[in-house]
């Protein structure tokens, strides 16, 4: 009866009645006791902080002038001083002859630069080593005779200047003593503010001058922006008199920063919350109010003297985080509740687990049931809902149905998925491995993997790749061939091996793949890549026949105009005349050989008009036919219609008086029949759109076919076929002409071509000329 009740009801009546009640009491009590005397500890924690900080930052300053001191009784830097401010007494108001350029880039004279380059590497090293950003040597005069960064107030006088710097000389001048300026807007560099330390310095020769170091605001911040055991929101920052920020705050560095501060307003980038301006008054101590964030603060506020001037030293924690930290401490509270708790939970607690437990150890002993089945490849495994309680019920079902699911998928999968265990006999099969072998995959179950799925690999259980990648413990890939019931084939392979979570070895999967296609693929893009080649060759041909035809006929042009005036110039009965007519026939069949040139190069005129292939060609065969030998003959093989083109008839009758003139002369002396054929492509219905040239887009052409018996050509003709003057005829008994021509009028009217041929095997070229009104058709 106990096991039919869900787990959930048993869980939420036992903890409603013996927990609930002292938990809400002992929250209520923890809650009012202990909030007050932690927010007091908050401010004394806050009070300590703010010594500590307050004790840090004079310090800080009193190591300054104490550097500054120290160094300016150093004899070295004594020393420097002379000798700098004797090198650069040349430079003045009117005549500068020290200028700085930034990060220690400085313009001076050469004897300047002699008495610098001793000293720099002593005083640059000093800066480093104690963490300032410039060290400045001054004359009596205010004038800086010496800059570590050379920024722009190097070779400047600064006596009678309202900037830090200027304060820092003043003061020294007039006290004789060691001194520490506030903080002011610095435009030498780059406009942010400045904070000196400056003591007086005397020479070996007696000249004084006043030494100022330039403290860096990042080592303020080094001092402020410590947060050993701060919390998020504790900070720590200095204000000055003018409500400007001395020390960046952590939580907001940018919109109120020490540079921000300066730049902006106090307003929006300063501080002036009442614990400031209480601070810069002289008071010390604690309150809660609004920060400077707009949100509620805890605040121990305190002054801190600097040099001539009082500053205010504030530390600060959000009030949100107090509250945090309240919460979390007060959950202490509850251990005593739980305490009280326990002995009235205790008996209930015992018979729960109990009834848990049971569930669930039913629970896991069926789902490592399910796992170990799963992972050995016995994908036909399944829970037992009923044998597990009510609340489970449903994970089991869902788990069967995950499993079903994935079973399904991996039988759906295109390629062939298997799994066999450890002595390489099939565990499981999907639909794709199985119609390799041509049988049932429930028939396939059990049966050693090397009966049904025979590789090339497998001469013997060390080279199966399956059982390699099982020994080795890693996934292997590779290619091979594969005996299927369809004949062999190729095939890629991934095998991995699959193990228990305990570490056990269950055995491998194996997916192949079956490469024949991308072989295929391969081929053919080969192929294209080929015919692609020999076209980009043609049109390069083309373009220099081109060229060439162009001047050669400009050439014969001059030749025949003088070979007329020659004529004019002979008596009407002189032999001389003969001879002109020898060199005009002459010059005429080199022109001949020029337009022909013009043909294969595509610049040839002619007419534009629609005409009936079919009735041209039986016209040019008509003609060719009277020109052969008894032994040959040409035969047309023409379908009913018409075959509408658009162009020069009589270029379409030279393309197929060309090709059979080629046909006629490679089946000398044995003779045959010359076959030409005529037919209509619709590239853009017809499957066989894939036996197109390539270029050629989905529409309708006119196929003309010239096929012989002849003696074939091998691949080296065939690559230079349509190359002018190429020809394998002996000399004298061709111009190599005749099939570049052909190319170049195909070529301009948008066709193609193909040739299919062998040695010993005759020759077929085809020619696809796109027919009139067929406009392309999109590929959708």
């Amino acid at each position: 009866m106990l096991l039919e009740i869900p787990i959930r009801g048993l869980l939420i009546l036992g903890f409603l009645l013996a927990g609930l009640m002292p938990v809400m009491v002992g929250a209520l009590v923890s809650f009012k006791v202990g909030r007050g005397e932690l927010k007091k500890e908050a401010f004394r924690k806050l009070e300590a902080v703010r010594a500590i900080k307050r004790d840090q930052i004079e310090k800080f300053f009193r190591e300054r002038l104490a550097d500054v001191r120290t160094l300016a009784a150093d004899p070295s830097l004594q020393r420097a001083f002379s000798e700098l401010r004797a090198a650069a007494a040349g430079n003045g108001p009117g005549r500068r002859t020290l200028r700085g350029r930034d990060g220690g880039r400085f313009e001076a004279p050469a004897s300047y630069l002699a008495v610098h380059d001793r000293h720099i590497g002593f005083l640059a090293g000093f800066i480093r080593e104690q963490g300032y950003y410039d060290l400045l040597l001054l004359d009596e005069d205010g004038m800086a005779c010496f800059s570590v960064e050379k920024e722009d107030d190097f070779g400047a006088r600064h006596g009678d200047e309202a900037s830090a710097l200027g304060d820092a000389w003043r003061a020294v001048r007039t006290t004789g003593a060691p001194t520490l300026t506030d903080m002011k807007l610095y435009a030498p560099s780059k406009g942010v503010p400045a904070q000196f330390a400056a003591a007086p310095v005397t020479g070996p020769d007696g000249a004084r001058g006043v030494l100022v170091l330039q403290v860096s605001i990042d080592s303020i911040d080094g001092v402020m922006g410590r947060r050993d055991g701060m919390g998020e929101t504790e900070e720590s920052y200095l204000v000055g008199q003018d409500l400007r920020l001395r020390s960046d705050s952590v939580l907001d560095p940018v919109g109120h920063g020490v540079v921000s501060s300066f730049r902006g307003t106090p307003e929006h980038n300063g501080v002036t919350t009442s614990a400031v301006r209480a601070a810069l008054i002289g008071e010390t101590g604690t309150a809660k109010m609004e920060g400077y964030r707009g949100r509620p603060v805890l605040s121990a506020f305190a002054p801190v003297t600097v040099g001539g001037t009082r500053w205010a030293v504030v530390v600060e924690i959000e009030e949100s985080e107090i509250d945090r930290r309240i919460d979390r401490a007060l959950s202490g509270s509850f251990m005593l509740i739980l305490v009280i708790s326990a002995a009235a939970v205790l008996l209930l607690a015992l018979l729960v687990s109990a009834l848990i437990a049971r569930h669930l150890k039913t629970l896991s002993l069926h789902f490592e049931d399910l796992t170990e089945d799963v992972l050995a490849g016995r994908m036909t495994t399944g829970g037992d809902p009923d044998g597990v309680g009510p609340d489970f019920r449903g994970l089991v079902t869902r788990t069967n149905d995950l499993i079903s699911a994935f079973v399904s998928r991996l039988d759906g999968l295109p390629v062939p998925v298997l799994m066999m265990d450890t002595r390489r006999r099939l565990c499981f099969v999907n639909t794709a491995a199985a119609e390799l072998c041509g049988l049932a995959r429930e028939a396939l179950i059990g049966r050693p993997c090397c009966e049904s799925f025979r590789c090339a690999d497998c001469g013997d259980d060390r080279g199966c790749p399956a059982t390699r990648a099982m020994d080795g413990d890693r996934m292997l890939q590779g290619e091979t061939s594969l005996k299927t019931a369809h004949g062999e084939i190729p095939i890629s392979y991934s095998s991995s091996p699959v193990r228990h979570p305990d570490g056990r070895l269950l055995g491998a999967w194996q997916v192949f793949q079956d490469l024949s296609e991308t072989r295929r693929m391969a081929v053919e893009n080969r192929r294209l890549e080929d015919q692609l080649f020999r076209s980009q060759r043609l049109e390069a041909l083309g373009t220099m026949a081109s060229g060439i035809a162009h001047d050669f006929n400009n050439i014969l042009s001059t030749m025949l105009v003088y070979v007329e005036l020659a004529g004019l110039d002979l008596p009407s009965g002189s032999a001389s005349r003969k001879n002109l007519a020898q060199i005009n026939l002459a010059i005429e069949r080199a022109a001949e050989i020029v337009r022909q040139m013009l043909v294969f190069s595509r610049q040839m005129d002619g007419r534009h008009i629609s005409f009936d292939a079919a009735a041209v060609v039986r016209d040019t065969l008509g003609l060719f036919s009277a020109s052969l030998p008894g032994n040959l003959s040409v035969h047309l093989e023409a379908g009913e219609g018409a075959f509408p083109l658009e162009g020069d008839p009589t270029h379409l009758g030279q393309v197929v008086m060309n090709l059979c003139t080629n046909a006629r002369d490679a089946m000398q002396p044995a003779g045959g029949v010359i076959r030409v054929g005529l037919s209509i492509v619709d590239a853009g219905l017809e499957p066989a759109q894939a036996e197109l040239p390539v270029g050629l887009v989905r529409r309708r052409y006119v196929r003309l076919c010239v096929t012989d018996a002849g003696c074939g050509m091998d691949a080296n003709t065939r690559e230079h076929l349509f190359e002018p003057f190429f020809t394998t005829k002996p000399p004298g008994q061709g111009t190599g002409l005749g099939l570049s021509v052909v190319h170049g009028i195909v070529t301009t009217w948008g066709g193609a071509l193909t040739v299919r041929s062998a040695p010993g095997d005759g020759t077929t070229i085809e020619i696809f000329l796109p027919q009139e009104g067929a406009a392309p058709v999109s590929a959708a």
